[in-house]
């Protein structure tokens, strides 16, 4: 007798059961999840659903203070091997360019001052000279078109033309030279080909 109503229990207890867990998929399948809903944009009854935004706080925000920059954003210090002077291109250094225009922007001496070798007669009785104040080429011809002298001067190198008659200058740049006669400045070239001895009227 016992044991027929334990029976009896035990089955109603596995179909409540299986009543009850019916009965919950049925309610969840009827109706849909929000994210289902967010994902499709529609309704079970096929209108549009407006999709939730953020609702932005009514009052003020306070906000912390500000973070430095990380390490990235920052530029690293050129490295400079020992024992090398400094690369021309380290912050704050002027690049060749600069110093060559600001040695053409200086005056020039006004009286014959040598930077660097001097070519042509070695006599310093030849009134000629001519100066370079950047690279340029220089060509020297004499009275019959034969070539004395031609040479790309380097700044400050300089031509002293020698006591022969009919010389002649032929530059790429008059005026990257500074003429000087009996040591006295007289200014740039007047022409890129020109004769020496017009130089000494």
């Amino acid at each position: 007798m016992l044991i027929g109503v334990a029976g009896a229990v035990v089955v109603a207890g596995v179909v409540l059961w299986n009543v009850a867990q019916r009965a919950v998929i049925a309610d969840t399948a009827q109706v849909p999840s929000a994210a289902v809903v967010a994902a499709s944009g529609r309704t079970s009854s096929g209108q549009s659903a407006a999709l939730a935004h953020p609702v932005p706080p009514s009052g003020p925000v306070a906000l912390g203070a500000p973070l430095p920059a990380p390490p990235e954003s920052t530029t690293p210090k050129p490295y400079i091997t020992p024992g090398l002077p400094p690369p021309s291109s380290a912050p704050g250094a002027p690049s060749e360019a600069e110093e060559a225009m600001a040695d053409e922007d200086e005056a020039p001496p006004p009286v014959f001052t040598p930077r660097g070798t001097i070519y042509g007669a070695q006599s310093e009785s030849a009134p000629v000279v001519v100066q370079a104040k950047r690279p340029v080429l220089i060509v020297v011809h004499g009275a019959d078109g034969s070539v004395y002298f031609a040479r790309q001067l380097a700044t400050g190198e300089a031509y002293r033309a020698p006591l022969v008659g009919g010389l002649s200058f032929d530059v790429s740049d008059p005026t990257a030279f500074d003429v000087y006669v009996a040591g006295a400045f007289k200014g740039a070239l007047p022409s890129a080909k020109v004769a020496v001895s017009t130089l000494m009227q």
